[in-house]
């Protein structure tokens, strides 16, 4: 939460207080002050009230009622908390619900908007899109890591469009897993850790880039070597999913680490910190793909 948020909810929530107040009780000056001057208003008759002057008949209709014998002749607002969504520092959009008492009972209304125009609204749209976009790509990448390093090559191959091209003419999930099958059969443990995820996004196409920061360690019959890598990849949306158009391997460098974790003794966790563990030799996936003790083939 930013700092200046918990006193522009406090300021909101006044807001909404005072409009009720001024409106039961006929302070329609005071009411109107509380619109911007291009605000508008939807009381659900069919019409939008667009500027205060036009704003200002809603409450003059009202009024007009009351007078008559028409309308009821008093009116009480009771308004829930206001849940609110900032866009930045300046721009809000709230819900509250509320019932109104009156001389002839009451009523409970649907949610009440706040005093926001509708082109704002679709600029909080449009941004909620982008992070749910951006929050689906992030987990697609850890699906990734976590599929390989399990050797769920099935689960590793529906993260990627149907139309995958792995070859010059080869196509397809089938093709890729196969190549997945031969890239990772001479390899034993690898633990991918991504970091830096930058993202380019084109809603509007259904696809984005990203360039993802990964370091890895992997087991290389008996050496174990560390990677700096970069994915430069190509994402596509497929109904409602994003999934890797593809995937590029870019190597920073690969070097045998001092310290070979696979002569280490097992540390029986929580018995020891150091030392080997049970992972992922004890994961099905991994059983399935390298035989039933988990260890991979020679």
């Amino acid at each position: 939460m930013e700092d200046w948020e918990p006193g522009a909810r406090a300021e909101i929530a006044a807001l909404v207080t005072a409009y009720n107040a001024h409106g039961d009780r006929g302070r329609f000056d005071e009411l109107l002050a509380l619109f911007a001057e291009d605000a508008t208003m939807d009381i659900g008759d069919g019409t939008t009230y667009t500027g205060r002057d036009r704003i200002a008949e809603i409450f003059t209709n009202t009024r007009d009622s009351v007078l008559d014998g028409d309308g009821p002749r008093f009116l009480q607002h009771h308004t829930t908390p206001v849940h609110v969504a900032f866009e930045d520092a300046d721009h809000a959009v709230g819900e509250a619900y509320f019932t109104v008492f009156s001389d002839a009972g009451h009523r409970r209304s649907h949610p009440g908007g706040l005093g926001r125009q509708a082109a704002r609204r679709r600029r909080m749209s449009g941004a909620v899109e982008r992070l749910e976009a951006e929050a689906d790509i992030r987990q697609l990448v850890a699906r990734y890591a976590v599929c390989l390093d399990r050797r769920d090559l099935d689960g590793l191959v529906d993260l990627f469009v149907p139309d995958v091209r792995v070859g010059r003419g080869v196509v397809g999930r089938d093709a890729l897993r196969e190549a997945f099958a031969a890239q990772l059969a001479p390899l034993g443990v690898t633990v991918l850790n991504t970091g830096t995820h930058q993202i380019d996004l084109d809603l509007g196409a259904g696809a984005a880039s990203g360039h993802v920061y990964c370091k890895a360690e992997i087991q290389d019959g008996d050496r174990w070597i560390h990677q700096a890598i970069r994915y430069d990849d190509d994402y596509r949306r497929v109904e409602g999913r994003w999934l890797f158009l593809r995937r590029n391997h870019r190597l920073f460098y690969g070097a045998e680490v001092g310290q070979n974790p696979l002569a280490l003794a097992p540390a029986n966790w929580p018995e020891h910190h150091t030392g080997t563990g049970t992972l992922p030799h004890e994961e099905p996936t991994w059983q399935a793909f390298h035989g039933s003790d988990g260890e991979p083939a020679e």
